[in-house]
C-alpha cells in the first residue's frame, strides 16, 4: 500500500514541477521589452533583442512594452505598422530605415488619447500608389522627425484625428505626394494642433491644408513647386512665420496670419548665403534594358557630395558614392550591373542622397523598371 502512495506522490510532484515550468515559460514568452531591435537579416520569430533582432516593425511592436522604443541595427526595409500604444520608433541609429508601403498606409496611428508616439529617422516610399505615409487617427501627441516621404497617391501626413491631438513635424522632406504634403482635418468638435518646422514640401498637390478644428504653424520651411502652396478651409487656421519660403507653386496660397520672426536689428557684415538644400530629379521614373547604364539627371539648390543607392525588394543591392554635386544641374549614374552581372529584370528604386559641407542632407527617389 505504501509503494503505490509513494508513486502517486512522486507523480503529483512531477506534475507540479511541470506546471510551474510551463507557467514560467508562458510568462517569459508573454513578456515585453522596453527596448527592441530590428534588422534587415532579422526574424520576427526572435525575441527582438540586440543579439536576436526581429525583421519588421510589425513584428517588433508586439514584443515592445507600451512606452518602449524600437531601434534598428542596420539599414533596411522594415514594413508597415499599426500603432495602438505609446511607442518610439527611432531608426536614426543606422542613419535611416525604410518603410515601403505600396497600396497602403506606411504608419497608421490609432492609440489611446493619452498616448505619445515618436517616429524618427524613417524613409517612407509609396512607389506611386501608397496611400498616406503617416495617418493619425488617435493619440495625445505625435512627433515625426528627421524623415523623408516620397511617391504617394494621397498625403504625406494625414491628421484625421478622432480626439484632440498635438503633432510636431520637424525636419521632414515630402515630395511627390499626389493629394499633398500635410492635411489637418480632425473630426467634428475635435482639435488638432500641428507645428511644421524646418521641413520641405515639393512636387505635390497642396503643400499644407488645414480644415475645421485644425490649427497649423509653419516655420523655417520651404514649400516649392506644388499645385497649391498653403490653404485654410472651412474655418481652419494656418499661421505662417516670415522665415518660410512659400514660392514657385502654381498658386502659393495665403495664410490666415503672417507672424514676424522678430524685430530686425542693425545690418551686419555680409556672410555666407544661407539656403535650404533641395533635390529635383528631372524624371521620377525611368526604364532600361538589362545591363544598360542608367543616368539620373537632377537639380540641386546647393553644392555637396552625391550618392546613389539602388534598392530592390527593400534591400540596397548597389551604390555609387562620393560624386560631386554642384548648385544647378547634375547627373549621376549606375552601370546596371550587380556583382559584375546584368541586373535582373524587375522594379528598382534609385535613391539619391546629397550632403553639404554645412551638414544639410536631402533625399529624392526615382523609380526604375529593368526589362
Amino acid at each position: 500500500m505504501i509503494a503505490p502512495l509513494r508513486r502517486a506522490g512522486r507523480a503529483a510532484l512531477a506534475l507540479a514541477v511541470l506546471v510551474a515550468l510551463l507557467l514560467v515559460l508562458a510568462s517569459q514568452a508573454g513578456a515585453q521589452a522596453t527596448r527592441t531591435w530590428i534588422s534587415g537579416v532579422g526574424d520576427d520569430a526572435n525575441p527582438c533583442s540586440r543579439t536576436a533582432p526581429c525583421k519588421t516593425l510589425a513584428g517588433a511592436i508586439t514584443k515592445t512594452a507600451a512606452g518602449g522604443e524600437i531601434n534598428a541595427l542596420d539599414p533596411g526595409g522594415f514594413g508597415t505598422v499599426t500603432i495602438t500604444k505609446a511607442i518610439t520608433i527611432d531608426l536614426s541609429t543606422t542613419y535611416r530605415g525604410g518603410v515601403l508601403h505600396s497600396g497602403t498606409n506606411g504608419v497608421l496611428i490609432n492609440a489611446a488619447a493619452t498616448d505619445d508616439v515618436v517616429l524618427r529617422g524613417i524613409d517612407f516610399h509609396g512607389y506611386g500608389d501608397g496611400l498616406n505615409a503617416v495617418r493619425i487617427l488617435r493619440a495625445r501627441s505625435v512627433r515625426i522627425e528627421d524623415s523623408s516621404i516620397a511617391s504617394l497617391a494621397q498625403w504625406g501626413v494625414d491628421v484625421s484625428a478622432t480626439e484632440n491631438v498635438q503633432v510636431l513635424i520637424n525636419r521632414v522632406d515630402i515630395t511627390n505626394a499626389t493629394l499633398g504634403g500635410i492635411k489637418v482635418t480632425p473630426a467634428a468638435t475635435k482639435l488638432a494642433s500641428v507645428m511644421v518646422a524646418d521641413s520641405t514640401i515639393q512636387h505635390s498637390g497642396t503643400g499644407v491644408s488645414v480644415g475645421a478644428g485644425g490649427t497649423a504653424w509653419i516655420t523655417g520651411s520651404t514649400i516649392f513647386g506644388n499645385t497649391l502652396g498653403i490653404e485654410a478651409v472651412a474655418g481652419g487656421v494656418l499661421n505662417s512665420y516670415t522665415d518660410n519660403r512659400i514660392v514657385g507653386n502654381t498658386v502659393n496660397g495665403t495664410a490666415t496670419t503672417e507672424i514676424a520672426t522678430g524685430m530686425q536689428g542693425p545690418a551686419g557684415a555680409p556672410g555666407a548665403t544661407s539656403f535650404k538644400l533641395l533635390l529635383a530629379p528631372l524624371r521620377t521614373s525611368l526604364s532600361t534594358r538589362r545591363g544598360r547604364r542608367v543616368s539620373v539627371n537632377y537639380v540641386a539648390t546647393g553644392a555637396g557630395v552625391a550618392s546613389l543607392y539602388v534598392v530592390r525588394k527593400g534591400r540596397t543591392v548597389a551604390k555609387v558614392t562620393g560624386k560631386a554635386a554642384k548648385a544647378g544641374s547634375n547627373v549621376i549614374g549606375w552601370n546596371g550591373r550587380l556583382a559584375g552581372r546584368k541586373a535582373p529584370k524587375g522594379a528598382y528604386a534609385l535613391v539619391l542622397h546629397v550632403d553639404t559641407a554645412d551638414g544639410q542632407h536631402a533625399v529624392s527617389t526615382v523609380k526604375l523598371r529593368v526589362r
